[in-house]
């Protein structure tokens, strides 16, 4: 306890010792930046609002070249859904929605970030539905979801068209299905913004499951007196840990698969266990990439870091914004037991979680506000020890019908993929089931084979190991990704 009230009390010592340093940095930063508002202001009226820190860090991206931040929803409806109904449907529900002043209610979706004096502004552009909203392939060969997974690779860093979004219309799936697609670029919204658009279009309401209780007063001063040594711990470790996940990668191109496991199943396990649902998730997707590497004969590190959006409490859900937190945690592979990787796991968050480091995050995004974007590509183009992205998104508990259509099945692609990240992983729950999507970087995982035996094989091998550790008596699921899994009983 002494030594860590030490270490406490010189890290303050140095913090206040940067202080000059810092002011030196950022005041110049600061008047420069109001400078760049005020002539912004005289000198561009087509600019508008100037993006916050949280968007910021996504518009450095390259969206009409080769985008790495563009995220994924996918339906897989019943029927032969025409693009009449999709442009129609879409504009009645989604863009032609107005505030009560007449106002676009998703305005974002008619803007694109500009930069103007080292910073982004958001620029109106026309829209052209027909641009944005198209049918561009039908299926050719026998083996349409292997077809499918291909297309969603490919698609992931494809150039956007005028706008930050596109719907895509894949007709023919399996005879007598369709696929729709619906793409948008990650400085436009959050998974939690992305969510409510879907919700518009299939008339549902989704749960928003966000219940971060505020910190009391011992909470804050605790925070605020270890803060300056677990920030400099946090950021040593992050841009010191190096691994085959983690260094830089070559390729920049991914692999997508799909796969569901029956929600009860992991309903089943979080009881058993009193563990969240995110670790669950983690885990299990950890154990499905340590049998790759296992049966490849790779080596690979005693643990995985994954990086985990966190949403923050206070999201406005009906507005498109970046409202976001992040986590930092461990998923082991050195272990061979689920259990063990899965109590590792949790324990890793709720450490992360109890110290308040997301608070700490946050506590100093506003620096980021004031950097330039030249710093900001120069921050993200470094490694900062993540070789894993991973989110989880809830989402309507019943059917719902895409205009007229059975939706039979709802898929995120979690598309984060800077040049170290490996794997970027959705869990997806809705209507029953825990929809997961792999997105790995061919560096990783190389092929389309090797991707969809780490998620139609592997990761349902994990979830059965689990169960069988825990005694959780299951009945066998059905692992058809176009159809609703067979409900699991018989839970000890």
């Amino acid at each position: 306890m002494l030594l860590q009230i030490i270490s406490h009390a010189f890290g303050w010592i140095l913090f206040l010792a940067t202080i000059p340093f810092g002011f030196l940095v950022f005041f110049p930063l600061r008047l420069w930046k109001w400078a760049v508002i005020l002539t912004a202001r005289y000198f561009r009226p087509d600019l508008k609002a100037l993006l916050t820190a949280y968007d910021s860090i996504f518009a450095i991206d390259k969206f009409f070249q080769k985008p790495y931040a563009a995220n994924v929803t996918f339906f897989i409806v019943e029927g032969h859904i025409s693009l009449d109904k999709i442009k129609s449907g879409f504009a009645r529900n989604v863009l032609n929605k107005e505030t009560e002043d007449g106002e676009k209610l998703y305005d974002r979706l008619y803007q694109v970030p500009v930069s103007y004096g080292g910073y982004y502004f958001w620029q109106e552009v026309p829209v052209d539905i027909d641009k944005q909203i198209r049918c561009t392939h039908e299926f050719k060969t026998n083996d349409h979801q292997n077809e499918l997974n291909q297309i969603l690779g490919d698609l992931m860093t494809s150039p956007l068209p005028g706008a930050l979004w596109e719907i895509l219309l894949y007709t023919g799936y399996q005879s007598d299905k369709s696929v729709v697609v619906f793409r948008i670029h990650h400085t436009l919204g959050d998974g939690y913004s992305f969510n409510h658009l879907v919700d518009e279009m299939i008339e549902q309401s989704s749960k928003y499951m966000v219940k971060i209780p505020p910190l009391s007063v011992s909470e804050r001063c605790r925070l605020l007196a270890t803060a300056p040594t677990r920030v400099a711990s946090l950021y040593q470790e992050a841009f010191t840990h190096s691994d085959c996940f983690t260094k830089r990668k070559i390729n920049d191109q991914g692999v997508v698969s799909i796969t569901s496991v029956p929600l009860d199943v992991m309903k089943a396990i979080r009881r058993k266990t009193n563990t969240h649902f995110a670790t669950v998730g983690m885990s299990v997707l950890g154990g499905a990439i340590r049998r790759f590497y296992l049966e490849q004969n790779r080596k690979m590190p005693a643990y995985v870091s994954v990086m985990h959006s966190l949403p923050k409490s206070g999201h406005p859900l009906t507005q498109m914004c970046n409202h976001w937190g992040v986590g930092l945690f461990k998923v082991p592979l050195s272990c061979p037991s689920a259990l063990e990787r899965l109590e590792k796991t949790e324990r890793s968050y709720n450490q992360y979680m109890g110290d308040q480091y997301d608070q700490l995050i946050h506590s100093h995004i506003p620096l980021f506000s004031l950097l330039p974007n030249a710093f900001l590509k120069l921050f993200f183009s470094t490694n900062f020890g993540t070789g894993m992205g991973f989110t989880s998104v809830p989402a309507y508990d019943k059917e719902a019908h895409l205009w007229g259509h059975r939706v039979l099945n709802m898929y995120k692609i979690f598309g984060l993929q800077w040049r170290q990240s490996a794997v970027a992983a959705a869990v997806y729950t809705h209507n029953g089931q825990v929809a997961y999507t792999i997105f790995s970087n061919k560096d990783i995982i190389e092929d389309q084979a090797g991707v969809d035996q780490v998620t139609r094989e592997y990761l349902h091998a994990e979830v059965q190991q689990l169960c069988s550790e825990l005694g959780i008596q299951v009945t066998p699921w059905n692992n058809n990704n176009n159809q609703r899994p067979i409900r699991s009983e018989g839970f000890a």
